[in-house]
């Protein structure tokens, strides 16, 4: 195993873009790009680089990303998110916090888990 090291460059610290940026770059070097939606180890909704779609809100519950990062990520890889697409991202929300489906009475399975979203692939 080769451990690598990266300078930290001077960082705005008002600016979450500069650590963005940098942190975007480090998983382009690592993670490599993965062009379609898939459950990483612990069953995160994933793309690109290694950019989790779902991430902890402020109450410690997992939520879809903003529209606008989601847009962001998506651009990156020529897709346009639609209804069916945020549908399983709330599916899989329900499915990491253990919600309900008051329909079945179960807590559904993640559908990244099942299979990806198609679509996707360049």
């Amino acid at each position: 195993m080769t451990i690598t090291t990266h300078n930290l460059p001077n960082l705005d610290t008002n600016s979450d873009n500069d650590l963005i940026a940098f942190t975007t770059e480090i998983l382009k070097e690592t993670e490599g790009f993965i062009p379609f939606i898939y459950a990483d180890s612990k069953g995160i909704p994933t793309l690109g680089h290694g950019v989790a779609l779902v991430v902890k809100g402020v109450n410690g519950d997992w939520v879809v990303r903003p529209d606008n990062e989601l847009n962001d990520i998506f651009d990156e890889v020529g897709h346009q998110l639609d209804a069916a697409d945020f549908a399983l991202l709330g599916k899989a929300v329900n499915a990491l916090n253990g919600t309900i489906d008051p329909q079945t009475g179960q807590v559904p399975s993640n559908p990244f888990n099942e299979h990806t979203v198609t679509g996707l692939e360049s």
